[in-house]
């Protein structure tokens, strides 16, 4: 059975895409078959392997709004041993769309049900917001991966995300664990240290802190561009 892993954070900017986009590069490297499933409208982990998201063309969206579509024919290839469930512009739109549609909380999960044998891993890019799309995610998954910046305003939006995704979970008896990842940490900072510690508290021994490394982001904008 594969591990299905959420990336999330309700604020935007904290990471997200990077670590789903690495991570996914590492995994498949070590021989792990993967796919990474865009959840967000802005689409940009889709734009980081080279597919346009303004292109016509089955989709996360279609996927969670159509009911004859299935996952399997949006995948696309994207590199050895990894695929990508690509992301459109309409995701924006999800929430209205599916808004008193019976059960609309599990459609990722039924959808990754049906491919989750073909692979290791499913990463989930989720938006930068407790709507639709990110609930789905929470549904579908078997853990919950929260980027977070260590500096306050990243801080105080993280501490509800857990207990809100367990929340949601527990109406449908699901287990999902949670880990840290605090993204761009600067160790010389004692602000930084500070918030970190506080994350270290939150999340006792699931907490991994990434410090802020520029080639990460410049890998991103150069594989994006080619």
């Amino acid at each position: 059975m594969s591990h299905i892993l959420a990336i999330a954070n309700q604020k935007g900017g904290v990471g997200k895409t990077t670590t789903a986009v690495n991570l996914s590069a590492c995994l498949a490297k070590m021989g792990k078959r993967v796919l990474v499933d865009d959840a967000d409208s802005q689409a940009n982990c889709t734009s980081h392997y080279g597919v346009d998201p303004e292109l016509p063309r089955p989709g996360s969206y279609n996927v969670l709004v159509e009911a004859e579509s299935e996952l399997r024919t949006a995948i696309l290839n994207a590199r050895p041993s990894l695929d990508l469930g690509p992301a459109s512009l309409d995701l924006a739109a999800l929430d209205l769309q599916l808004a008193g549609t019976v059960n609309r909380d599990r459609r990722r999960h039924q959808h990754l049900r049906s491919v989750q044998t073909r692979y290791d891993y499913v990463l989930i890019d989720c938006p930068p917001s407790l709507g639709v799309a990110t609930v789905n995610a929470f549904a579908a998954s078997t853990h919950l991966m929260v980027c977070i910046q260590t500096h306050v305003f990243s801080y105080s939006g993280m501490t509800r995300l857990p207990d809100t995704a367990v929340a949601g979970m527990d109406a449908y008896d699901i287990n999902i664990e949670s880990y840290a990842l605090p993204t761009l940490h600067e160790r010389n900072s004692n602000s930084h240290q500070v918030i970190l510690e506080k994350i270290r508290i939150h999340f006792v021994s699931n907490c991994f802190p990434i410090h802020k490394n520029v080639g990460c982001i410049d890998a991103s904008v150069f594989l994006s561009l080619n």
